[in-house]
C-alpha cells in the first residue's frame, strides 16, 4: 500500500520561500535595500499562503474520497493535513502583514533620515548667507528651513502614529465582526459560529421600549373593550 505522507511544520520556511541577500561585495546593506528585501519577502509570504489554501482544499477532497472508500485512517490523515495547511496559511498571512507594517515604518524613518541630511545641507547654505549678509539669500534659505520643518513635523506625526498602531490593537473586535457579517450578508451566507453582538445605542433601546409600551397599551385597550357590556 502506498504510504501516506503527513505534513510537518518544523518552524522553518518551507520549500519555495527563499531568503533575500542583496548585499554587494564588501558593501553594507542600506535601509533602502532592507525595505526592498522586506517587500519581496512579504509578497513571497502571500504566495505561500495561497499555496497553503490550495493544498488545504486538495486535502479536503482527499478526505471526501477516503470517507467514500470507508478508509477512516486515511481520512484522518488528510483531515489533519488540511487543518495544518490552513494554520500555516494563516501564519504566512500574519507574517506578511507584519512585514508590510514594518516596511511602512522603515520608509517613514528613512524619509526623516533623508530630511535630516537635507537640513544639514541647508544649514551650510545659511552659514554662507550669514557670512555674506545677503538679505535675499538669507530670506530664501529661511523659507527652505520652514518648509523642511513642516515636512519633518508631518513625517514625525506619521511615524509616531504608526508606532502606536503597531504597539496597540487598533482594530477593534466589533469592527472585524461587523465586516464579517457584512460579507456574509452580501453573499447570503449563514455563519456557523457565534458572533458577539454589538451593543445597541441609546436610540435603538428607546425605540424598542416604545414599541413594547405601544403593544402593551394596545392589548390593554382590547381587554377593556371585551369587558365593556
Amino acid at each position: 500500500a502506498k504510504q501516506m505522507k503527513r505534513l510537518e511544520f518544523s518552524g522553518k520556511l518551507p520549500k519555495g520561500v527563499k531568503g533575500f541577500h542583496r548585499t554587494t561585495m564588501g558593501q553594507k546593506m542600506t535601509m533602502e535595500d532592507q525595505i526592498i528585501e522586506l517587500k519581496m519577502a512579504a509578497k513571497q509570504m502571500k504566495r505561500q499562503a495561497q499555496k497553503c489554501t490550495k493544498q488545504e482544499k486538495a486535502e479536503q477532497i482527499k478526505v471526501k474520497k477516503a470517507i467514500e472508500a470507508g478508509d477512516k485512517e486515511r481520512a484522518k490523515i488528510h483531515a489533519e493535513n488540511s487543518i495544518r495547511n490552513k494554520n500555516n496559511g494563516l501564519n504566512f498571512l500574519r507574517l506578511s502583514s507584519r512585514m508590510d507594517s514594518i516596511v511602512q515604518r522603515l520608509q517613514t524613518a528613512n524619509s526623516i533620515k533623508n530630511m535630516s541630511k537635507s537640513m544639514v545641507s541647508t544649514t551650510k547654505i545659511m552659514q554662507s548667507a550669514l557670512a555674506s549678509m545677503n538679505a535675499e539669500k538669507i530670506s530664501n534659505t529661511m523659507d527652505t528651513f520652514e518648509k523642511q520643518f513642516e515636512e519633518l513635523d508631518i513625517q514625525s506625526a506619521v511615524m509616531e502614529d504608526s508606532v502606536k498602531q503597531a504597539n496597540a490593537n487598533t482594530i477593534k473586535e466589533d469592527q472585524v465582526e461587523n465586516l464579517m457579517k457584512q460579507v456574509a450578508d452580501e453573499h447570503n451566507l449563514q455563519m456557523e459560529f457565534d458572533m458577539v453582538e454589538a451593543p445597541e445605542n441609546k436610540l435603538q433601546v428607546e425605540q424598542k421600549q416604545q414599541v413594547k409600551k405601544n403593544e402593551e397599551k394596545s392589548l390593554e385597550d382590547r381587554l377593556n373593550a371585551l369587558q365593556d357590556p
